[in-house]
């Protein structure tokens, strides 16, 4: 028994936020962790599934700009990728191009939300915002934030701009089961700072369509000095 191994696999944005609930188990550990994909090796994947189709006399390729599109929305995540990727293909093919173009690759991105293979997160989603604009804000402008510790006093001051009367509520929310707990307060920190679970997800905020009207474009113009 003393070379029984086992390999715990999670997305997370540290060891310490993924295992919160698990504190026991921290000391018997050694973290791997697993950097997100370089945009050359993204770029790999995507040339490597075009060579694959090609020897199955499936004659279709990214043009540059798409491929570009396609590893900018992926932010280092090769599940976007393929997602993303096989949708803008799907597009092309059923318009009976042989070129996938940027434009399939936007069409794919605003029909991420409907995506079936991304089911998982729109149910987060969902669930997130439920019947509450206001908390649709506040979710996007965290997934905005570029680093992984979101500073509230930052995020309720751009909140404001949007005439969100109470920030502090929707976090609250955003923090609780009944809201898919998509935030966390990370351990050992002080108040005034919080996480997303789950570091895909936030890429998949920042990528997909909002539920309440014009909410994402209020979001995408707001400024933040």
């Amino acid at each position: 028994m003393e070379n029984l191994k086992f390999m715990l696999i999670g997305i997370s944005q540290s060891v310490s936020t993924l295992l919160a609930d698990h504190e026991s188990i921290e000391r018997n550990l050694i973290p791997i962790k697993v950097s997100r994909m370089k945009d050359e090796e993204l770029g790999e994947i995507i040339a490597k599934t075009i060579k694959i189709l090609h020897t199955s006399d499936v004659i279709i390729k990214f043009s540059d700009e798409a491929s570009q599109l396609l590893i900018k929305s992926a932010a280092g995540f090769p599940w976007f990728i393929h997602v993303l990727g096989a949708e803008a293909l799907k597009i092309a093919w059923d318009a009976n191009r042989k070129i996938i173009e940027q434009a399939d690759v936007k069409i794919a991105i605003l029909k991420l939300s409907q995506n079936r293979f991304a089911q998982q997160f729109s149910d987060i989603y969902q669930r997130a915002v439920r019947d509450s604009v206001q908390r649709e804000i506040v979710l996007r402008l965290m997934a905005k934030w570029d680093d992984n510790d979101i500073p509230l006093s930052e995020i309720y001051r751009v909140a404001k701009q949007l005439k969100v009367s109470n920030p502090s509520t929707a976090k609250r929310d955003l923090l609780k089961i009944k809201y898919g707990a998509s935030l966390i307060i990370p351990p050992s920190h002080e108040r005034g700072i919080v996480r997303f679970k789950n570091a895909m997800f936030k890429r998949y905020i920042n990528l997909r369509s909002s539920i309440y009207n014009d909410i994402n474009t209020q979001v995408d113009s707001i400024s933040w000095t």
